[in-house]
């Protein structure tokens, strides 16, 4: 041990700073600043400004080692949101400054745990074997009781939110919010982890190990959908099918068995646990994946609106100023919004009202910094509508410079692990579970980008991504040497 922390310093304080970065999530100075506290700090002052002195450190070692990397770029982000938060929000500049240098922390972090002379296995299998255990206790302490309260109490459903409060003396609290998307994330890769585990120890009979994390993930995926999260159902059937029939596993007959069980079970579960305490449960009605309001079958309702009629006219108007129209509290948000309650709309939970708002707003206001950093909430708040998009959030808030700077940072991502998927099935490699799951988490957490604003602030979206970037560099690290050793 004391050779390991007299050689591997650097990989010490990596191990430090990422689990101060999951201890500091959801802290913002503003709430707690008070300069009294800096000659007698307690406890929540000093991890509600925890991210700073993260920032201080990486900072430090990158200044002095001076080591860039091709994820370095992403640091202009926050620093040409913070511009757009001076310029334009009313906010405390404690709130703007929090926001952008937790952005940067991370930039520096992911730059640092890229670089050529940091040990890419070592810190992989540490922020790997750390996400895991982060997630199982967030699980055990917070959804698994939250999900038993609710049957206890014969609740037909999860959605929603709620706040745990935990208080250690006078000094020292975590206020720690919840809500069912979270929760419902947090499952979803869980269950997909285990199903991955799953497939790999499953050959040509079943064993009481088999049949244990099978129940485990039958549980897990029915705790899913009584989360009613439509994205994290969709995605956990899609990946199902992606598990369990490639690489020629449609050729095994108990692969395929646990495919249909796992894809139709927790329904069936789900079903008859709201059919026993309501008899006039509807399943497709009841159901936020097929109901008539914003499930599939909302499509069976759909109009087209007039493209001729006076109010698209308006909507694409370049002389209606739209920050004075949404200042009014009698708007009509038929004007801002021509695709306000439509079936695509209402399956997306509001989302593309919400995105044409922004997007027109910005359009007809052009501010090259954007207007600050969660000015778009504001906005959409006042009528009930979400954004809920990495790339518009970027785009409204921090400007047009960000929105690109974020698109070729997820988009080099992206390829990457293509890269990877291909690389995988041309050379066997002994990590297929890991490869496999990595390759999934990575894909769902660019495809929920489109439909949460997670990836565009310090959220544990962002850390997961984070974690999905050093396998990256790790795969990547030992196809480089292994293409040497052949040639």
């Amino acid at each position: 041990m004391q050779k390991f922390a007299k050689y591997q310093k650097v990989e010490w304080m990596v191990f430090s700073v990422w689990f101060l970065l999951w201890f500091g999530l959801g802290t913002h100075m503003n709430e707690t600043f008070n300069i009294s506290s800096y000659y007698l700090p307690n406890f929540n002052f000093l991890r509600a400004n925890i991210i700073f002195y993260i920032f201080a450190i990486l900072l430090g070692y990158f200044l002095y080692y001076r080591e860039k990397t091709e994820y370095l770029f992403f640091s202009l982000y926050p620093i040409l949101g913070f511009f757009g938060f001076i310029l334009n929000s009313k906010d405390s500049i404690y709130f703007g400054l929090h926001n952008s240098i937790s952005l940067l922390a991370l930039a520096l972090f992911i730059n640092l745990i890229s670089s050529k002379s940091i040990n890419k296995k070592l810190i992989f299998y540490f922020l790997h074997y750390s996400t895991i255990f982060i997630l199982s206790i967030f699980f055990i302490l917070f959804i698994a009781p939250d999900f038993v309260k609710k049957i206890l109490n014969f609740s037909l459903g999860a959605r929603g939110e709620n706040v745990t409060d935990i208080i250690f003396g006078n000094n020292i609290t975590f206020h720690i919010p919840q809500n069912s998307n979270g929760a419902s994330r947090v499952v979803f890769l869980l269950t997909i982890l285990m199903s991955c585990f799953y497939n790999f120890l499953l050959k040509n009979k079943f064993n009481f190990s088999n049949i244990f994390l099978l129940i485990g993930i039958l549980i897990l995926a029915s705790i899913n959908i009584f989360y009613q999260s439509k994205l994290n159902i969709l995605a956990f059937i899609i990946c199902c099918f992606y598990i369990f029939l490639i690489n020629n596993n449609y050729k095994n007959k108990l692969k395929i068995l646990s495919l249909v069980m796992l894809v139709t079970l927790p329904f069936i579960i789900n079903y008859t646990y709201q059919k026993y305490y309501n008899k006039n449960y509807d399943f497709l009605q009841n159901s936020r994946l097929f109901n008539n309001n914003e499930g599939f079958f909302t499509f069976n309702n759909y109009q087209e609106k007039d493209p001729n009629s006076n109010n698209v006219k308006k909507i694409y108007d370049k002389s209606i100023n739209y920050k004075e129209v949404l200042n009014k509290p009698d708007t009509n948000l038929g004007e801002l919004c021509f695709s306000h309650n439509t079936a695509m709309d209402r399956f997306f939970g509001g989302r593309i009202c919400g995105w044409e708002i922004l997007t027109k707003l910005y359009y007809n206001n052009f501010e090259l910094f954007g207007y600050g950093f969660f000015e778009d909430r504001k906005i959409l708040k006042e009528f009930e509508k979400i954004s809920s998009n990495s790339y518009l959030f970027a785009l409204f808030n921090s400007g047009i410079l960000s929105f690109l700077i974020l698109i070729i940072f997820y988009s080099n991502i992206f390829i990457k692990i293509i890269k990877s998927i291909l690389i995988s099935r041309k050379v066997k490699n002994n990590f297929s579970v890991t490869t496999e799951f990595y390759i999934i988490l990575t894909i769902y957490l660019i495809v929920r980008s489109f439909f949460e604003d997670t990836l565009a602030f310090l959220s544990i979206d962002l850390l997961l991504m984070v974690t999905c970037i050093s396998f990256l560099n790790y795969f990547f690290d030992i196809s480089n040497n292994l293409s040497k050793r052949i040639l």
